[in-house]
């Protein structure tokens, strides 16, 4: 009787532990889709649309129940920089299990560098923006960013996507990579 006690309760608490488990999507929704604020705000497609809200007056946040008009600096602070912090902390928080450490350490490595990108390179160029440089000069900058970190953020993106695929494939996730 004991034996089948001792039995029930481990079953018990296994089943609990495995039902508290993230389920396989998630694990790749977190690990994934969290990094898109990086390949967004890490594009020209990102700088060209910050560049046209510029030039049409729109440099704008929600602030105090309505819409305000701000610097560039600050509309990227909001748009992008409190943006990759909060997935940073998502992932980082998300539950960790054996089959998931390496792609969830994967996408935390994406999320800093993009982030150390993001926080010391990108207040120049808005800063620029926000100075009415001259076009060529702010696409001077923007060009310097690209050339100095593509390789390397290429080879993070590269490494998340080398565990996050085979595990979607090996869990029947549907994960599309552009």
């Amino acid at each position: 009787m004991k034996k089948s006690s001792i039995s029930i309760i481990f079953l018990g608490v296994f089943l609990l532990f495995q039902s508290c488990s993230p389920s396989p999507r998630k694990s790749v929704e977190v690990a994934v889709t969290h990094t898109n604020i990086v390949s967004t705000g890490y594009s020209e497609q990102y700088f060209l649309e910050l560049k046209q809200l510029k030039e049409q007056d729109r440099i704008k946040v929600y602030k105090d129940g309505g819409y305000k008009k701000v610097s560039v600096e600050e509309y990227m602070e909001e748009y992008l920089f409190d943006r990759i912090q909060e997935s940073y902390d998502r992932v980082k928080g998300f539950a960790v299990g054996s089959e998931t450490r390496e792609m969830l350490a994967a996408s935390l490595e994406v999320l800093k560098y993009g982030k150390t990108i993001f926080e010391s390179e990108y207040p120049v160029i808005a800063k620029m923006m926000d100075e009415n440089r001259p076009s060529e000069e702010i696409d001077r900058a923007i060009q310097g960013v690209f050339d100095a970190h593509d390789v390397e953020m290429a080879r993070r993106f590269d490494a998340l996507y080398d565990l996050a695929i085979p595990y979607a494939e090996k869990h029947d996730v549907a994960l599309q990579i552009d």
